[in-house]
């Protein structure tokens, strides 16, 4: 079509130029009329009028001017074969600049696509940079906090060790009298200064008469206090002594002491020399209950002297002794002293005890056996824990049980609401099939008592620690939430499990290869007291030092609901509350799937804890291969297979501080954690239920979990690990889920690549699902709200949702808000490839 209307124009153009030239030769041609003959137009118009009128009369002879438009038209072709001639020139010319202008925009578009790429690039850098500033700040921030503490924690030390000044009296006009000037006494935190001062004694007539007339007795006094010696005062001749004698006591601020104070008293006994010897001749007691009464200042007060000798027992009063006696550190003032120095001595005591077993025995075990290994479990330190008994601070100490080796328990670290254990103990044990099955079915419970409580069997924290992990071979180190009795939270707790030697599970477990290579022995140096976290050190790569578990779970964060049963297999659930005989029974029978439950069991005598063997109560629930595999990147548990699931060593690794070898921080892992394009991460972080929820209204409904269903993956795959126990409404409920779903191979590819097409919804659904009661097995899981996010509209946008609050409908009337959602959706990157795949399949296809 453009070669046909480029020829129709070629022929209008040469029309007119055939025409314009017969234009210009007719006025060449009266301009020569013009200009040679010197007449006008109109005397050619009369004269042709004159010719054509003759013409009309007679056939004239124009030879002449046949001749000349002959020439004419002889000159005419020949300018049109150069204008032809032109015509191709030009054309060609003009086709060369066209090629050359697609050539220049071919590299223009090349161009452009390069800058967008390096500016894509230079975004990316700016976001990873800026979040590196972010991360920075909060390690600074983290620092310094930590500084704080240990700033504080060195004041608490320092002031808890040192001597309490007791200043020295003015000089008064009684101190004058009493020719006492007394010093200044340095005391130790938690010791005081008790003074009986003896001023005179007075006797009566029967007394003198006992003495003899005219005689002038010479006595003295002796005091008799709590675990001391005995103090005399000086011996002085006369019937009414003046002895002014004042006798210091440095004592410590204890329950003995303060039960003497209270129950018992201090014996003054009366003494008579007679030549180089006396004679016990009365005595009294003064009690010393006023002392713990707060009062401050000097206690004055006289005593009956009651007689003591044989001769003189009819005589009953001998008479009166004038004191006074003092606390120097009111009693107050000295509790606050002594809770110091408990402190700082719960800081300077060195709580790292021996192992179970020594090095050397292990090496011998395991060359005896080589499926023995080593399992550190460290107990470092504890933050915000309150008393059951408000404004006091806690005695705490803690209890646990591991697999079947006996109850541990720590020191007790007084008065302390961020108690520092730095506990650590080693447990030999085979690694054998039970072993095994405890690791991925199990949990450790480490109990947190206080020793100042009243009720013995009462704990005031326990925290909740999965140990699957374990059986992967992957450390456990993070911060754990604690909860009390009642299932409130109650501080945190720093927390260390690892092997010694890797981890080999007996060949009925999975394992993958790259577990299997591994054999060699972890010698990686213990941590500091109040520093969670391991150093790094030798030849491996950041990546495989930190896998690791950096997790802060809430097993007892709260919830539940009614709708239509759903089936519910999933991960074996411990459930939270008190200790409780152990229990385990299937919810609901899916496909053979049963969730399996264990509790641990706290019965305490004197504040100790038994622990029962679970392993017989709970059974095996992966079958024809599917095997738990523990996806490092989000901490948490997410079984599947293990092509589903992507390596830890390609996961981020936390960002260390090379100025605190023995700090290692984690930053916020969902803006700072980068993953390839055939992976999908999916979390759920938390989530909120209003009073609009049936939830709260059903009794059947005692927990709530979240289940997310994403292409073809089992529901088990992509469930919360713990089903939390049902609050009230606007209750925050933390999951702290989150794993990495593959989609390396093409049916994920082609599966995910049809969740963006044209014809489907996009949805990818998070479903709040409400849990019966364990002791109703024959009630169903319930399906009480939905949340979607649509992959579509992250693909238009190029954004994934990261930490993102998201609404949850309900089941029954998708319109109304029942709560929100906090969610992680990273699928951009694996949409944008897998569309990219399939547009070059097309584009090669046609």
């Amino acid at each position: 079509t453009n070669r046909k209307t480029d020829e129709e124009q070629r022929t209008m153009h040469l029309k007119y130029l055939e025409m314009k030239e017969k234009h210009d030769d007719l006025a060449e041609k009266m301009r020569f009329f013009e200009k040679e003959s010197g007449i006008d137009m109109k005397e050619i118009e009369e004269a042709l009028i004159i010719l054509r009128q003759r013409k009309q009369r007679q056939e004239p002879n124009f030879d002449f001017l046949q001749k000349v438009d002959d020439e004419k038209a002889q000159n005419l072709n020949r300018r049109v074969l150069d204008l032809e001639s032109q015509l191709a020139e030009t054309y060609n010319e003009l086709e060369k600049t066209r090629n050359l202008l697609f050539m220049q925009y071919k590299i223009n578009r090349d161009y452009k696509l390069e800058v967008d790429c390096v500016q894509k690039k230079m975004d990316e850098n700016h976001a990873e940079y800026s979040s590196r500033i972010l991360d920075s700040g909060q390690l600074l921030d983290i620092r310094a906090d930590r500084i704080r503490k240990l700033e504080k924690a060195l004041q608490d030390v320092a002031y808890g060790t040192r001597p309490y000044r007791v200043s020295s009296q003015p000089i008064t006009d009684e101190n004058l009298d009493n020719n006492l000037i007394e010093e200044a006494i340095e005391l130790e935190r938690g010791q005081n200064l008790i003074e009986i001062h003896i001023s005179r004694a007075s006797f009566n007539e029967r007394a003198l008469e006992f003495f003899g007339k005219n005689i002038e007795p010479s006595t003295f006094c002796s005091i008799e206090f709590f675990e001391h010696e005995l103090q005399m005062t000086p011996i002085v001749k006369g019937r009414t002594p003046e002895y002014n004698f004042t006798a210091q006591y440095i004592v410590n601020v204890d329950d003995f002491l303060l039960y003497y104070l209270q129950k018992e008293y201090t014996i003054i006994e009366l003494h008579q020399t007679v030549g180089q010897s006396f004679q016990t001749i009365a005595a009294c007691k003064l009690s010393l209950k006023q002392l713990i009464e707060g009062t401050q200042g000097r206690l004055h007060g006289s005593a009956k002297l009651i007689a003591s000798h044989q001769n003189n027992l009819d005589i009953g009063t001998f008479g009166a002794i004038e004191y006074w006696i003092r606390l120097r550190v009111p009693m107050e003032q000295a509790f606050r002293l002594l809770k110091e120095k408990m402190k700082a001595q719960g800081y300077l005591v060195t709580t790292s005890r021996q192992s179970t077993k020594t090095s050397d025995d292990i090496e011998q075990q395991r060359e005896m056996n080589p499926n023995m290994n080593e399992l550190t479990i460290a107990i470092l330190n504890c933050a915000n824990v309150k008393a059951a008994t408000p404004d006091r601070q806690p005695d705490l100490y803690c209890i646990y049980k591991f697999y079947d080796f006996a109850d541990h328990d720590t020191l007790t670290i007084p008065s302390s609401n961020n108690p520092n254990f730095d506990d650590r103990t080693q447990y030999p044990i085979p690694m054998d099939a039970d072993l095994d099955r405890y690791l991925k079915q199990s949990q450790l419970t480490i109990f947190v008592f206080d020793d100042r409580d009243q009720k013995a069997d009462r704990y005031v924290a326990r925290a909740d620690i999965p140990l699957i992990s374990l059986s992967h071979d992957n450390p456990i180190r993070g911060t754990f939430d604690m909860h009390n009795d009642q299932g409130e939270s109650n501080g945190t707790m720093d927390v260390t499990l690892k092997w010694t030697y890797s981890y080999l599970p007996p060949s009925s477990s999975t394992r993958t290869p790259a577990q299997r290579l591994k054999s060699t022995p972890t010698n990686e140096r213990e941590p500091l007291a109040l520093l969670p976290d391991e150093s790094i050190s030798g030849h491996k790569t950041i990546a495989e030092r930190q896998r690791e578990m950096n997790v802060r779970l809430t097993p007892h964060d709260v919830l539940e609901p009614d709708h239509e049963p759903r089936p519910r297999p999933g991960l074996p659930r411990n459930s939270s509350g008190l200790p409780s005989s152990s229990s385990s029974q299937p919810v609901r029978n899916g496909h053979q799937n049963y969730r399996q439950r264990t509790s641990s069991n706290a019965s305490s005598q004197s504040k100790r804890v038994s622990f029962d063997n679970r392993d017989d109560d709970a059974s095996t629930r992966y079958q024809n291969g599917d095997h738990p595999v523990h996806s490092e990147t989000s901490g948490t548990v997410s079984p599947g297979s293990s092509d589903d699931v992507v390596n830890p060593s390609n996961a981020t690794t936390p960002y260390v501080d090379d100025s605190e070898p023995d700090i290692i921080y984690q930053p916020s892992m969902s803006r700072n954690t980068k993953k390839g394009d055939d992976v999908v991460t999916i979390g759920v972080h938390d989530l909120i239920l209003t009073d609009r929820c049936s939830v709260f209204d059903d009794e059947n409904c005692e927990k709530v979990f979240v289940s997310v269903e994403f292409l073809d993956y089992p529901a088990e795959d992509l469930e919360t690990p713990y089903a939390l126990v049902k609050g009230t409404p606007n209750t925050k409920y933390s999951f702290n889920f989150q794993t990495d779903c593959s989609v390396r191979d093409q049916s994920k590819k082609q599966q995910l690549a049809e969740l963006v097409e044209p014809k489907s919804s996009g949805e990818i659904k998070f479903v709040v699902v409400a849990e019966p009661p364990e002791d109703q097995p024959s009630l169903d899981c319930v399906d009480i709200g939905v949340a979607t996010v649509n992959a579509k509209q992250l693909l238009h946008n190029q954004t994934d949702l990261i930490e993102e609050r998201v609404d949850v409908y309900g089941m029954d009337d998708q319109t109304e808000v029942i709560g929100n959602m906090n969610v992680t959706v990273s699928i951009v990157q694996a949409l944008n490839k897998v569309t990219r795949q399939g547009q070059n399949i097309r584009r090669i296809q046609t």
